[in-house]
C-alpha cells in the first residue's frame, strides 16, 4: 500500500475513532481455506468467532462472502406460505449475520435492500469501506488472504486461532510472519481445544513500511 494512501486511511480511522481487529484461523502451514471452506472442524473456534465479532462491522472479500452465503442458514419456506420476499418472524435473509453489519470489498456486487437492522454493503475499495462505518465502531476484518494483506497496516488487534495441523489448501495467509515484536504485544494465549490455540495481539506501535 502506498504511504499516501495509508496515511489517508489512518486519518479516516483516527477521525472516526475506529477499532479495527483481524480475526482469522490458520493451520501450521498457513492454510486458511480450501474450496471456499475451512479444512477443519473446530466448534470452539466458531464459538469464539461469534463472540469476538458480536455487535461489529465485518469486512470481507467477495470469496469470503460467498462462503458465508453457502454456510449460513436460509430463510426459505415452501412456495405459497408467505408472500415473495417476506420472511417469518425471527428468520433473517440469507447471508445476514445477526447483530453484525457486513461490508464486502468488491466492485461486482450490488448492495441489497435491507429488511433488517443488519446491513450488507458492497464497496469498491478500502477508503469506501471506512467511510461507510459510523464513528466509534468496532470493525473486524475476516478474510480472505488479500483482504488481510490490504488491511494489515490498519489493525489495532489480532485474534488468530492456530489449528495445529498440516493440511492442504488453496488459500494461505500466515499472519505470524507479519507480526513484528516491536510493533505487537501478545496479550493472551490459551487453548481452545486439543489442537487449537488462540493468540491475541495488540499493536504497540505503527512503523512506516
Amino acid at each position: 500500500m502506498r504511504e499516501d494512501v495509508l496515511q489517508k486511511l489512518l486519518s479516516i480511522k483516527e477521525e472516526k475513532n475506529l477499532c479495527i481487529s483481524c480475526v482469522l484461523a490458520q493451520s501450521l502451514n498457513g492454510v486458511i481455506g480450501i474450496g471456499g471452506d475451512l479444512p477443519w472442524s473446530e466448534p470452539e473456534d466458531l464459538r469464539f468467532f461469534a463472540k469476538v465479532t458480536k455487535e461489529s462491522w465485518l469486512i470481507m472479500g467477495r470469496k469470503t462472502w460467498n462462503s458465508f452465503e453457502r454456510s449460513l442458514p436460509r430463510g426459505d419456506l415452501p412456495k405459497g406460505v408467505l408472500p415473495k420476499g417476506v420472511l417469518p418472524k425471527g428468520v433473517l435473509p440469507k447471508g445476514v449475520l445477526p447483530g453484525r453489519n457486513l461490508i464486502i470489498l468488491s466492485d461486482k456486487g450490488v448492495t441489497p435492500p435491507s429488511a433488517t437492522k443488519e446491513l450488507i454493503l458492497f464497496v469498491p475499495n478500502v477508503t469506501k469501506s471506512l467511510e461507510n462505518i459510523p464513528e466509534k465502531s468496532r470493525v473486524c476484518v475476516v478474510g480472505g488472504s488479500s483482504i488481510y494483506t490490504i488491511y494489515f497496516p490498519l489493525f489495532d488487534e489480532i485474534y488468530v486461532t492456530l489449528v495445529k495441523i498440516i493440511c492442504e489448501g488453496d488459500t494461505f495467509f500466515d499472519i505470524f510472519s507479519h507480526i513484528r515484536a516491536r510493533e505487537w504485544r501478545l496479550e493472551e494465549q490459551r487453548g481452545l481445544s486439543r489442537r487449537a490455540e488462540l493468540f491475541h495481539y495488540k499493536r504497540i506501535s505503527r512503523e512506516s513500511r
